[in-house]
């Protein structure tokens, strides 16, 4: 599991008409279908592919057509508009992200095949406002307490890849009758409380906070008030909707009374986030993952649930564990279909999580997709 790849450099590996339309086709990339010009590429031919949720800047010659877009899909990233790269249906047929030839994008021609190129390019991962907040200001702005922190280095700050990115893996799971533990994906804010060495805390995707107060020593204090800061010796800690839901479920307790260095990370749901999408009643974490810092890895779904169970800790709904139900990619897409497994509208995917092994990936469902984003 890695931070999300939003552009690369990929293979055309099918090519189809669309009924009625002269001018575009059917480009399949791996697991994905995007709408291309027709003409512009040939199957095998090398193309640089553009995930859904990248924010691209209209001012670069190679993305100046979409910057006729309509006006909900422009956004301002540091005073230069970027268009944003959503799933579409066009034409009777889902569109899922962009493609450019790679010499459009000033890529050369002998470029690897899954190349990252999203700092090459200056790729953006789209956030809605909200999100943003939360992911950097721990949700209405910080109320007291000073945050200064990172996401904590010792932990994976992770993007689960989607299926259409691993056709071959997931084939080859499926074959093999790996067994997984398919899980409910829930529509909130991703939330790491964590104790490493007694000290503990707290961070959203981007930031961390303090959960208890912060003495610093006597050297520390004297070069903040010659700096005009004031004489403080104890930073009080951060209060905000991530502190306070870690206060509220005793998640920092929890891993105290296991007694090893441990990160939870899982969901934070709740009226105040992402318009109530699961429909609760009041702001509640689950957990999904459960790393162990000192070994730097995951634990299995089994050591996960037992945890959980052990130290009383929500855990996100699981929905089946066993072997793929979905024969194919296609399957599983259309699999991610249905009802919420806590009591929102309707499903946003699911997550799955090999039961012996570190491999994981998320299926999103496409009915979500074009409703919700």
């Amino acid at each position: 599991m890695t931070e999300r790849s939003l552009a690369r450099v990929v293979l055309i590996d099918e090519l189809h008409p669309i009924e009625g339309r002269d001018r575009i086709e059917l480009a399949v990339v791996g697991g994905w279908q995007v709408i291309v010009q027709k003409g512009l590429y040939t199957v095998g031919s090398k193309a640089v592919y553009f995930e859904v949720d990248s924010l691209l800047n209209v001012e670069k010659p190679c993305f100046a057509d979409l910057g006729t877009l309509s006006s909900k899909l422009l956004h301002s990233v540091n005073g230069v508009t970027h268009a944003r790269i959503k799933t579409m249906k066009m034409a009777g047929v889902v569109s899922q992200g962009y493609c450019v030839p790679l010499s459009s994008a000033g890529v050369a021609a002998d470029t690897a095949v899954n190349t990252d190129l999203t700092k090459f390019l200056a790729v953006v991962k789209y956030e809605k406002a909200e999100e943003a907040d939360m992911n950097n200001n721990g949700g209405g702005g910080i109320k007291s307490g000073r945050t200064a922190l990172g996401f904590p280095k010792f932990v994976p700050k992770t993007d689960q890849t989607r299926v259409q990115n691993i056709t071959h893996m997931y084939n080859k799971a499926v074959e093999q009758g790996e067994e997984f533990e398919e899980s409910f994906k829930l529509d909130g804010s991703s939330l790491t409380a964590f104790v490493r060495d007694s000290v503990a805390g707290v961070a959203s995707r981007n930031v961390g906070f303090r959960v208890e107060d912060e003495k610093i020593t006597f050297l520390s204090a004297v070069r903040n008030w010659l700096k005009g800061k004031g004489w403080k010796r104890v930073i009080k800690k951060d209060d905000n909707s991530f502190t306070q839901i870690v206060a509220k479920q005793g998640l920092i307790e929890a891993i105290r009374r296991d007694g090893r260095n441990i990160a939870i990370q899982g969901e934070l749901v709740g009226p105040g986030i992402q318009k109530n999408f699961e429909g609760q009643t009041e702001d509640t974490f689950y957990c999904y993952d459960v790393f162990l810092i000192d070994e730097q890895r995951y634990m299995l779904p089994a050591e996960r649930i037992k945890f959980c169970t052990d130290q009383q800790v929500k855990h996100v709904p699981v929905n089946y564990t066993g072997p793929l139900k979905a024969a194919t990619v296609a399957d599983a897409i259309v699999r991610a279909d249905g009802p919420s497994g806590l009591k929102g509208k309707y499903r946003e995917g699911f997550v799955y999580k090999s039961t012996t092994r570190d491999f994981s990936f998320k299926v999103i469902s496409n009915k979500y997709l074009l409703k919700e984003e």
